[in-house]
């Protein structure tokens, strides 16, 4: 997980062509293989893979993937909007950030 952090926030600052990027996210596809492969041999798996081909629990994946990422994406984006478009700090963006959900809550 580092390796693929690493090389996700490098890769987004520097470019992904640089040699530690590069390797940084090798590392990470390796790591993620050979964590795939001690799960599909090991007696008792902490994620056991034949668990993904039901239907009920991979579009509970999908489904929960989405949610999260527009909940955590709109407030992320929401909060850019505020302070690289309306000029505000960060501070600033925040709290208007958590007036504008207060006020939009579902009573």
């Amino acid at each position: 997980m580092g390796a693929l952090t690493y090389g996700v926030i490098e890769g987004g600052e520097k470019g992904v062509g640089r040699p530690l990027v590069v390797a940084s996210l090798l590392v990470a596809v390796v790591a993620a293989g050979l964590f795939l492969a001690t799960q599909a041999r090991g007696a008792h798996p902490v994620l056991p893979l034949p668990l993904f081909r039901s239907r009920v629990v991979a579009v509970s994946l999908v489904v929960g993937f989405m949610h999260n990422a527009a909940c955590y994406g709109g407030g992320f984006a929401f909060s850019l909007y505020l302070q690289q478009q309306r000029g505000q700090s960060a501070l600033q963006g925040c709290s208007q950030e958590h007036v504008a959900r207060r006020n939009t809550r579902h009573r």
